[in-house]
């Protein structure tokens, strides 16, 4: 039998250098776009969003191949159940879809200590059009709310296409 209490301790070891990783990779991408942004592009967003998305549909490609179903509640546990360490959330089914309410996302955490919540919802908000349409081209979603915008969280609202555009 294991020892409860040391469940969190074991957890927060392990991902407490995934968290210094990635704050790493994003000072990294941040230092690399003010740079870029100093050109005065005004096609910057587009290129960055390009440059971004490419490998990310591959990768979640992959994951819709890896995957039994392509239905909203699979792409729920993949894209938030398995990341529960991340965010703080909770989903809720609305008609037609579910509701995912964040009201924490290390994400933004880390985007607003380095002062880059524009470069934040670049390198990451932006990125759930693409996951949504790469794992299943029928599920639609929206987000209102988000906090690298300044809302006090995030609400997304994923449904099928079939059942009306919202």
């Amino acid at each position: 039998m294991t020892d409860q209490s040391q469940k969190p301790s074991i957890i927060s070891d392990l991902l407490e250098p995934c968290g210094r990783m990635r704050r790493y990779h994003l000072e990294e991408k941040v230092i690399l776009l003010h740079r870029i942004q100093d050109s005065q592009d005004p096609d910057l967003m587009k290129v960055v969003e390009e440059a971004f998305s490419k490998p990310l549909r591959q990768i979640w490609a992959d994951t819709a191949q890896d995957v039994p179903g392509n239905s909203i509640e699979d792409l729920m546990a993949v894209l938030w159940r398995s990341n529960e360490h991340l965010f703080d959330f909770v989903i809720q089914p609305i008609k037609d879809g579910v509701q995912v309410h964040v009201t924490r996302c290390l994400f933004y955490e880390v985007s607003k200590q380095l002062n880059a919540t524009m470069w934040g919802d670049q390198l990451f908000c932006s990125d759930y059009q693409h996951i949504v349409h790469t794992f299943n081209p029928n599920i639609a979603f929206y987000r209102p709310n988000t906090l690298m915008r300044g809302h006090p969280y995030c609400d997304f609202y994923f449904f099928l296409k079939e059942s009306g555009e919202r």
